[in-house]
């Protein structure tokens, strides 16, 4: 969708290009900027074909950024994101189910969705599908499964705290 650069949001003085903006910082900017008009934000955002839409809109809701937090609607735009495909969106569903934010706790869904993202490639659902499948979470404990998954976490760029235990788990197990 391309926009006039000039044409101002009737919600505020924030261009509407920048709604719309492929840079994620600036969209939160946006609906910052824009927090009292949120539901009509979202509701402009979710009719463009944008894939990360939804997602775009859940991290708010979860957070508290611009929105007053509400893990049930951040609930409801992860899963609307995660259907679509969005990897980022399926993992931070599993963990909504991991945790129990706004959706009863349950470590088989969260299993399944951590499983989702790991399968394209995104390194912190790989160490978390690692960690289920070292524990036994939503899944039958599996050792072999375990050291893969890690391994392609770390392959794929994982690092910090977690690469460190991912390094130690992997060392634990063979």
């Amino acid at each position: 969708m391309i926009l006039p650069q000039r044409r101002k949001s009737r919600l505020c003085s924030v261009p509407v290009r920048t709604l719309f903006a492929p840079d994620a910082n600036l969209r939160y900017a946006a609906l910052f900027h824009a927090r009292d008009h949120a539901a009509e934000v979202v509701r402009l955002k979710a009719r463009t074909d944008e894939r990360d839409a939804a997602h775009d809109f859940a991290h708010p809701a979860a957070n508290g950024f611009g929105v007053e937090k509400n893990d049930t609607t951040a609930m409801r735009w992860f899963s609307e994101a995660a259907r679509q495909g969005l990897a980022e969106a399926q993992f931070a569903l599993g963990a909504c189910f991991y945790e129990g934010k706004g959706v009863e706790k349950d470590t088989d869904k969260a299993f399944y969705w951590y499983r989702k993202a790991a399968y394209q490639e995104l390194a912190e659902a790989q160490y978390f599908l690692g960690m289920s499948y070292y524990s036994g979470l939503g899944v039958e404990q599996d050792n072999t499964q375990a050291i893969k998954w890690l391994e392609k976490a770390l392959e794929n760029g994982l690092d910090g705290d977690r690469a460190a235990v991912a390094r130690d788990m992997i060392r634990r197990i063979d």
